[in-house]
Formats: C-alpha cells, sequence, structure tokens
C-alpha cells in the first residue's frame, strides 16, 4: 500500500479527534474500508494499533463500551473486519433498560469502591427486588451479570488511576477500586481487558506515541 494513502488515512483520524463518538467512528469505519495491506503485516498492525489508540480517546463513550470495543478491535485480522467490527458498534442502539436496573448500574458505578454497597443483597434492597430477581432482570436487561458490571466499573477506576500516574505501586491502585490485593486486581483487569494492568499501560503509551509520530508527520 502507498504511503499516500496511509497518510490521508492518518490525517483523516486526526481531524475526528473532537467529533463524536459515533460520527468519529463511523468515519473511521468507512477510511478503513479504502485500505488493503496484507493481512497481518506490519502496515495493518500500526493501523490497527493506531485505530485502538484513538477508540481510548473517544469521547462521550461509556468506558465498559470503549474496552468491549478495544477488545474487539485487536481481534481483526484485516482492515475489512476492523471496519466490520466499528459498524457492528454502530448498528447496536443502546436500549431503554429497566429504571430499577439503571439505579442499580448508576449506583455501581458511582459506589464500586465500596465492597458492602456492590453486594448482590444491598443492591438487591436499593432496587426493591429479590437478589434472585435482580440478578437475572441484569442479566436479561443488559446481557451481562451484576458481577461483570461491577468489575467493569473497578477496571474502569483502575485505569484511570494507573493513566494518570503510571508509576502508582498497583496494590493502592487495588485499594483504591475495592480489591483485596495486587493479585485480585491483575485477574479481574484482564478478564476486562484481555491484559495485565502493565500491558495495558504499555500498550497506552506505546499507541500514543505511534499516534503522535504518525507517518503522516514524518513525510
Amino acid at each position: 500500500m502507498d504511503s499516500a494513502r496511509l497518510n490521508l488515512f492518518f490525517n483523516r483520524l486526526q481531524a475526528l479527534v473532537d467529533c463524536p463518538a459515533r460520527v468519529a467512528v463511523c468515519q473511521i469505519a468507512s477510511a478503513l474500508r479504502g485500505l488493503d495491506p496484507p493481512t497481518r503485516s506490519d502496515q495493518f498492525i500500526v493501523i490497527r494499533d493506531v485505530v485502538a489508540g484513538f477508540v481510548l480517546q473517544l469521547r462521550r463513550i461509556r468506558d465498559t463500551e470503549r474496552y468491549s470495543l478495544l477488545q474487539d478491535v485487536f481481534t481483526g485480522r484485516d482492515t475489512a473486519k476492523v471496519a466490520q467490527i466499528l459498524e457492528s458498534w454502530l448498528a447496536h442502539e443502546p436500549r431503554v433498560l429497566d429504571p430499577r436496573v439503571r439505579a442499580v448500574l448508576n449506583h455501581v458505578e458511582v459506589q464500586f469502591r465500596s465492597r458492602a454497597r456492590c453486594r448482590l443483597a444491598y443492591l438487591a434492597r436499593l432496587g426493591h427486588v429479590s437478589p434472585c430477581h435482580l440478578s437475572k432482570l441484569v442479566h436479561m436487561e443488559t446481557g451481562r451479570c451484576l458481577t461483570e458490571h461491577v468489575r467493569r466499573a473497578r477496571v474502569d477506576g483502575a485505569t484511570k488511576l494507573m493513566l494518570s500516574n503510571p508509576s502508582r505501586p498497583l496494590r493502592q491502585v487495588a485499594k483504591a477500586v475495592g480489591y483485596g490485593d495486587e493479585s485480585d486486581l491483575c485477574k479481574n483487569f484482564k478478564l476486562v481487558t484481555g491484559c495485565s494492568p502493565k500491558q495495558y499501560v504499555r500498550l497506552s503509551q506505546t499507541i500514543a506515541g505511534d499516534a503522535g509520530s504518525s507517518p503522516s508527520a514524518n513525510h
């Protein structure tokens, strides 16, 4: 693939930084359709990683959605597949949740640091339903179990702490987001992001560096 098309793609991404998330993702998917680097080539890997970096920077997108989208992007084996992944995300219209479920999930997003306030019994009282019914209701409404929502909220919090201060000890991060110790954090972090906390920080720093020194900056 010639460098002019690649430079045009990176320039297009830079112009989308301040756009609403759905507009930006739509434009990225469209731009990817015009690229055809060899599957799993160095060019494809750079393109995929920069797209992933852009996903990390998207505004007005829930962090749990961001992680899911980021994981999916990394499963893409060529640009057409990555474009399809982005288009599938665009096609997913968020549904209006049951008010009880919304109240519980809003609570989890704020109180994820507290183990006591994220226990099933406590959340069931908050939603005015039985623990069993709440579990079924959350899964039916969101497609994820309640434990997964708590995990994602905590990993989201951990990510913010790590990216703001990469040298902060993981044991401190773990305590700050409601986990008992570093190993507990690492286990749950990998379940959400597919990598360890340290790998995630390195990846974020690498992607940020690649995006800042895209091919367009070298020509």
